[in-house]
């Protein structure tokens, strides 16, 4: 997202990363690697490294180059030094089971990452339930990542990438690019770290590749990771593309800098004390209590947030106040029962019905492109949990509408439009996610998970006025 007036800027800082990228950006990704194109020896941190035990190997053809084989009593190991990337990594490994996974099959260790305060991390086949697990473990704590039966194929080349994100403090866990489980950890990495694949008894496996990486990476980078086999140099497209993303998450946090203390965040219930709300991304907003509007001066918050949650006990009286805010330039983002409270204010014309149902609903994206959508486009899944199916009336903008089994037109599930200056943004879903009751159990369905928390943050930039429709950046004034 770019202004107008700075365009030409970053298209020079653009051509600049294609320039310096190849030559600097690998250093500055790439922690240790090594191909096994037919020999043992790794590079780490940009220097050749050979490993501190090899134990009787041989290489057989790939699809990629030459393998390594990993039998019984065969290993390798690498010292990796003190400065293994603690607080944000990946490490990558391609490889291919030899052996049939079945439950009688023994367990087997596959590779093994060591370092400080007894940590380690395990790559394991289980023949108890027929899965691979990624345990990682410290003193006196053990977490593990699964990869349950059918997911990794024998005699077929997987890819895995196991990422750690100190900021978000998570473990994930990638197969041949797509997203299989995040848990949650306070992440005590700590290095030094040493590499060791196979061992004593027997791995059964060939291993094409193994990568560690110096940064963590999003959804669409780890699909292009597992993709990038099939490229002539996937270094170097690696390398374009991180550029390219650094750049776009550059301008990204620039523009939501202008969202720093600028949201104001409703509450339902008169009484509760406000305290300073997290949302995705890092934007924050300040509390307001229903007893406060009318009190306070709306116009400090560019966009005001209305979300899910029990009927707002704002009184008529207060109405006013909120709706000369919003025709003066305010933006209001509305949740769920935040699009039903913009209908009472009569902001837009719209109307709500209830449909008292929790679950997934698809919700189908119009073609029509939109910022608050988030390039996003089909069918997607949206939490619902007892919102409104909305009817848009004049100068509305429907952006998706719910997907339904029985004829009832097109309601909408996300909308746009103009209460006087301001603009306006409707969910009548819950784009944070919330839980769901599944057979007796609660499942928690994020907007991360869902891929909808974007949304509502491109919802707080639009309405605010810091973009356009386009997406394209607006000037302060």
């Amino acid at each position: 997202m770019i202004t107008r007036r700075h365009f030409l800027t970053s298209i020079i800082t653009l051509i600049l990363f294609a320039i310096v990228g190849r030559a600097s950006a690998q250093g500055d990704a790439i922690f240790f690697r090594s191909g096994f194109n037919g020999v043992t020896q790794g590079m780490l941190e940009g220097e050749s490294l050979d490993p501190t035990v090899t134990q009787g190997l041989r290489f057989a053809p790939s699809d990629n180059s030459q393998a390594l084989k990993v039998e019984a009593g065969k290993s390798i190991g690498y010292e990796l030094g003190d400065a293994f990337p603690s607080k944000a990594g990946a490490m990558e490994i391609r490889f291919r089971p030899d052996f049939p996974q079945t439950a009688d099959s023994p367990e087997r260790d596959v590779l093994r990452l060591k370092g400080k305060n007894d940590f380690e991390a395990v790559l394991t086949f289980k023949p108890v339930g027929v899965r691979w697990v990624f345990t990682i473990a410290g003193k006196g704590w053990r977490k593990g990542l699964t990869l349950w039966h059918g997911r990794v194929k024998t005699g077929q080349w997987n890819h895995i990438l196991f990422v750690w994100n100190k900021e978000e403090n998570s473990f994930a866990i990638y197969h041949n690019g797509k997203w299989v489980e995040t848990i949650s950890s306070d992440n005590r990495f700590g290095g030094p770290a040493r590499l060791d694949i196979g061992g004593e008894h027997d791995a059964g496996i060939s291993v094409d590749e193994i990568t560690l990486y110096k940064r963590a990476f999003t959804h669409p980078q780890a699909e292009f990771l597992a993709e990038s086999f099939s490229k002539g140099d996937r270094f170097a497209a690696l390398i374009k593309r991180l550029a390219i993303d650094d750049h776009a998450l550059a301008e990204r946090r620039a523009l939501l800098s202008g969202l720093a203390g600028k949201v104001g965040r409703v509450y339902p219930t008169r009484g509760v004390e406000p305290s300073q709300g997290t949302y995705p991304e890092g934007v924050t907003g300040v509390g307001i209590r229903p007893d406060n509007i009318g009190k306070i001066d709306l116009s400090q918050f560019s966009v005001i947030h209305f979300p899910q949650g029990p009927r707002f006990q704002i009184d008529p009286r207060q109405f006013q106040h909120i709706v000369d805010y919003v025709k003066n330039g305010g933006g209001y983002v509305g949740c769920c029962q935040g699009a039903f409270f913009a209908e009472k204010l009569k902001l837009v014309d719209v109307k709500c019905y209830a449909m008292d149902v929790w679950g997934l609903y698809n919700i189908a994206l119009n073609a029509e492109p939109h910022f608050v959508k988030s390039d996003r486009d089909g069918t997607i899944r949206m939490h619902f949990g007892n919102g409104p199916i909305m009817v848009a009336g004049k100068d509305c903008e429907v952006l998706g509408t719910y997907v339904l089994g029985f004829p009832t037109g097109k309601p909408a599930a996300i909308l746009t439009g103009k209460c006087g200056k301001g603009n306006v943004v409707l969910f009548g879903t819950h784009p944070l996610g919330e839980k769901v009751s599944y057979m007796g159990t609660r499942a928690w369905f994020s907007g991360k998970l869902l891929g909808t928390e974007k949304m509502f943050i491109n919802a707080l930039l639009y309405a605010a006025k810091l973009v356009d429709r386009e997406g394209v950046a607006l000037d302060s004034d």
